[in-house]
């Protein structure tokens, strides 16, 4: 375990870059959640907002990549995986009040 960290602290620069990452990484949770606990019990029916969760997901996790390749611009990252959540979730609202009504 103790050999691993100069490679980890390589790939993780700054503490703010290290802040960014855990914010992103909380921010993922934010999708899967909603969809969980606003989304009407499955009668084994396939869920359409699904497609909407998995997409939100894949684009923040690239919000994320971009976070470790621009090590000295982190922000930006951060700020990608804001804007897609907030436009994902407001989606995803959308969607699941459209299938509840």
């Amino acid at each position: 375990m103790v050999m691993f960290m100069p490679i980890i602290s390589e790939f993780i620069g700054s503490e703010f870059q290290t802040t960014c990452l855990a914010t992103g990484l909380l921010l993922s949770l934010v999708l899967p959640l909603t969809a969980s606990l606003q989304a009407p019990p499955s009668l084994g029916d396939p869920q359409p907002w699904m497609r909407t969760v998995w997409t939100g997901q894949g684009l923040m996790a690239l919000g994320g990549v971009l976070m470790i390749v621009l090590p000295q611009q982190p922000g930006w990252g951060l700020a990608c995986v804001v804007a897609l959540c907030i436009f994902f979730v407001s989606r995803l609202r959308r969607q699941l009040k459209a299938t509840i009504a």
